[in-house]
């Protein structure tokens, strides 16, 4: 199944998210998110403090809505979903009736249809796990259909997370404008970090690839939540490869030129050699050889 989920990222200060953590939620509840939205994430941050539920509270935040839900619900599969027996308590309840409302009755089955085929034959790619639905659903002022999976810096999607966003927005492209995406938030320095182009010898494997332009990661590999721009150049798995639309896509090798459709992001990607030694390169999903590896941190 073709994927149609948007990439993009939201900066926050980390100020804001050190008030987060000391309790005060002024930035969700003083914003023009939905009630819903306002309650819910109220409601288990008493259960669950620390930097949980900043992600989700920050983007409600920041965007205009006439009407949203956070959820955690396993909505795309459970059958209480669609018939309303066994609801636990009244977030449940009401987001139950804007499924009703907004989705409807017939429709809600129908995906919940096509989720759990998909699911039998994927199975294995998904790892047992089913596709569960995003943290945010927003309805915007002119009606649109938003899907949000929030994602802080060290996380990223998982396989029946993207299995859920694609398959949303599939079957209910029919009935609405829909939009499904994952939005990666990052402290204001990310942004603020210059990372200026190189030119170096890398050689990866029994590959050589000389004189390119290739992104400095160094301050990748040492932790810091710094995340490629768009262009940059990265060396996986023997080969240079270009950041594209929130992807790591291959390029010619000569002209450097991103082939769409081609993407790569994955939670680790592997360097072929030596099997031996690998660290994995934080944030951007690659899995590096030790040689590579020191070769990075001496640029």
């Amino acid at each position: 199944m073709e994927a149609d989920v948007q990439s993009t990222s939201m900066y926050y200060s980390e100020h804001l998210l050190q008030s987060w953590r000391n309790g005060d939620y002024s930035m969700l509840m003083s914003s023009d998110a939905s009630d819903y939205i306002k309650k819910i994430i109220a409601a288990k941050t008493k259960i669950r403090q620390g930097r949980r539920f900043f992600g989700e509270a920050f983007i409600a935040s920041n965007i205009k809505m006439r009407d949203g839900w956070y959820n955690s619900f396993k909505w795309l599969t459970d059958p209480i979903w669609i018939t309303g027996d066994g609801l636990k308590n009244e977030f449940q309840r009401l987001f139950h009736g804007a499924l009703l409302k907004h989705i409807g009755l017939e429709s809600l089955a129908s995906l919940q249809n096509n989720v759990l085929l998909y699911y039998q034959e994927h199975e294995g790619e998904l790892k047992h796990k089913k596709p569960v639905a995003p943290d945010l659903w927003v309805i915007e002022p002119s009606g649109h259909f938003i899907f949000i999976e929030a994602k802080l810096p060290g996380d990223s999607p998982k396989p029946q997370q993207l299995a859920g966003l694609m398959l949303i927005k599939k079957y209910l492209k029919v009935l609405v404008p829909v939009t499904v995406k994952i939005i990666n938030l990052l402290p204001t320095s990310a942004s603020k970090a210059k990372k200026k182009p190189i030119h170096s010898n890398i050689v990866c494997g029994d590959v050589s690839v000389s004189s390119r332009k290739v992104m400095r990661i160094g301050d990748v590999v040492k932790g810091k939540d710094l995340r490629p721009a768009e262009g940059d150049l990265i060396s996986k798995g023997g080969a240079v490869h270009i950041f594209y639309g929130g992807q790591i896509c291959r390029t010619s090798m000569i002209d450097g030129t991103a082939k769409r459709g081609e993407r790569l992001w994955k939670k680790e990607g592997e360097c072929p050699y030596p099997k031996k030694y690998r660290e994995t390169v934080t944030g951007l999903g690659l899995t590096l050889c030790s040689d590579c590896l020191d070769r990075f941190n001496r640029e």
